[in-house]
């Protein structure tokens, strides 16, 4: 009986190993002698014929044929694994997923390819698609340029206020510095009631990026300066734009127009 319960073993660990639902008698018999636990090939029929292996069965339909299934116990060996490998494979799925999303990805929004830029063009200004071959911003270069002009912009404060500063300080009531509230920065041209009209409507106020100014026009009604600028649009992608903006005697942006 104890070498019955070595061969259902053999069969079973076969079975599960190359995941198929039953073996045949040839195929037992080879597996078999090979771990020596039948003497020959006839040994096994006459096991199975007996009926020592109870889940054994023969096909009905000719030519019949003995089959041997996994055992209850090898059934269960079996459920056991398949729930272990599901875990397993769920746990890798999680560590890659966690590989990608620690990695910059590139996100096309023109064809959905999602997939992580390759070191070696993540200092190119532009990356081809590799799925639609769309022309798209790099989003680290992005990411670089805003860095850059956030420090650019907190500079121009600190000296905004430095400036005023002095200017407080050794004011003899003679100067006209505030004749005109609405100027061109000496600095970049730039004018601050525009950035902070900006800075407050734009639907992604971190990706704006100013391209160019120009000079500060006075009107009866107040002022008025085109500006062209880069920033993000609602898919994603960089758009450029170049607009009038126009302001109250007081510098308050009324309203804007398309240039």
């Amino acid at each position: 009986m104890g070498n019955i319960e070595k061969i259902i073993q053999a069969i079973d660990i076969q079975l599960i190993q190359k995941n198929k639902p039953y073996m045949l008698l040839t195929e037992a018999n080879r597996l078999l002698t090979s771990t020596r636990l039948i003497a020959d090939n006839k040994a096994l029929k006459k096991i199975v014929e007996s009926g020592l292996i109870p889940h054994a069965y023969q096909t009905q339909k000719s030519p019949k044929q003995w089959r041997i299934p996994l055992s209850e116990k090898g059934k269960a060996e079996k459920e056991k694994l398949d729930k272990q490998n599901k875990q397993r494979a769920k746990e890798n799925q999680h560590t890659i997923q966690t590989q990608i999303s620690d990695q910059p990805t590139l996100c096309c929004p023109f064809c959905g390819y999602t997939g992580i830029i390759p070191e070696q063009f993540r200092s190119e200004q532009y990356l081809i698609c590799p799925c639609c071959h769309s022309r798209l911003d790099n989003p680290l270069w992005i990411e670089r340029d805003r860095a850059i002009n956030k420090k650019i912009k907190k500079i121009s404060f600190i000296l905004v206020i430095v400036i005023s500063v002095i200017y407080v300080v050794f004011d003899d009531g003679s100067s006209s510095f505030d004749e005109n509230p609405v100027t061109n920065s000496g600095l970049d041209a730039s004018v601050y009631q525009v950035e902070q009209f900006l800075d407050d409507n734009l639907r992604d106020p971190d990706s704006y990026e100013s391209i160019d100014w120009s000079p500060v026009t006075e009107t009866e009604n107040g002022y008025y300066v085109r500006h062209k600028y880069r920033t993000r649009n609602g898919f994603g992608g960089m758009n450029i734009e170049n607009k009038i903006f126009h302001l109250d005697k007081n510098g308050n942006v009324t309203g804007y127009t398309d240039y």
